[in-house]
């Protein structure tokens, strides 16, 4: 049964158990202010200990804005004590006073979800019983735990979706660098919360790493292929072809070459830094260059030879 009482703020330990892990600062200051002008509206809910002391459940942001506002105590609900076994209660109670107000991100709500039922060993089932959360929304949100680090960053700093239906599109990448490099991409741009792009650019992406866009017999090879290294015979492609191509073929070559990649969706200057495509390229203009600015002197030569008579 819940007692109501004034306590000391000085006796609260804050909730080891505690799923939010971030606090605006605005938002507390807000809060203090408010605090000031109409005192503490809502009690916080605290659990008994040893000497005295109370452990937190439910007010962390009330708390640390009544010791902002100068409060030296503060009305709370008193929990008996569990004696050391409070944690998983101490861990629902925040978890569910916070979904109410709105107060966790995804990510803190997969992570407090993952916590409880770990700490014992529940199925989704039976936490959706505990907490009365639905199972679709406490399976949906542990999914989130399954992405790469990196993009669950992007998810708890609100740049790249949380839906559910895309998550499970961003998981059947089946390169880890790629799904990595194309969510960062998307975030980078802006539309990392736009469903038809991410849609769009996943399922691409999938396709291409899963052979299930093959390149065109008519095109230039992908970059698996120019990435592969063989000691070439004196007979190679340009004696095949029969000339040497002009920078218009070189020019769409490259853009074909490009548009066939499988991390086309997530190029960028990292992406690409080691594409041996790039590199042959590089070579080629640098050659091209050469040899322009060879003939560009021999034309000169050519032409003082005319002037001073020396054909």
């Amino acid at each position: 049964m819940k007692q109501m009482e004034t306590i000391l703020l000085d006796q609260i330990l804050p909730n080891p158990d505690q799923p939010r892990k971030s606090f605006d600062k605005t938002e507390i200051d807000n809060l203090a202010q408010s605090i000031r002008q109409y005192g503490i509206l809502q009690p916080i809910l605290v659990e008994e200990a040893p000497d005295g002391i109370y452990i937190l459940h439910d007010g962390e942001r009330r708390t640390r804005a009544a010791r902002l506002a100068g409060l030296i105590d503060i009305p709370a609900q008193i929990l008996p004590s569990k004696n050391g076994r409070g944690s998983q209660e101490r861990l629902m109670h925040a978890l569910i006073a916070n979904l109410q107000r709105c107060d966790l991100n995804p990510i803190e709500e997969a992570r407090a979800f993952s916590q409880m039922k770990i700490k014992d060993n529940l199925t989704v089932r039976q936490l959706s019983i505990q907490t009365g959360i639905s199972e679709m929304r406490i399976g949906n949100s542990l999914q989130l735990l399954k992405l790469d680090r990196p993009i669950q960053d992007l998810i708890e700093c609100g740049q790249f979706t949380h839906l559910s239906n895309l998550i499970k599109l961003i998981l059947d990448i089946p390169d880890d660098a790629a799904r990595v490099d194309l969510c960062k991409k998307l975030a980078a741009r802006g539309i990392g919360k736009n469903t038809k792009a991410v849609q769009n650019s996943a399922t691409l992406l999938i396709k291409k790493l899963n052979s299930e866009m093959p390149f065109p017999a008519n095109k230039i090879p992908g970059l698996e292929l120019a990435k592969t290294k063989a000691d070439l015979p004196k007979w190679d492609m340009l004696y095949q072809a029969g000339k040497v191509p002009s920078w218009g073929v070189i020019y769409k070559a490259a853009v074909e070459t490009c548009n066939n990649c499988p991390r086309r969706p997530a190029a960028s200057e990292v992406t690409c830094a080691k594409c041996t495509a790039a590199d042959l390229l590089s070579k080629i203009i640098e050659q091209g260059n050469r040899e322009k600015a060879h003939n560009l002197a021999q034309n000169v030569i050519k032409k003082r030879a005319i002037i001073h008579g020396r054909r």
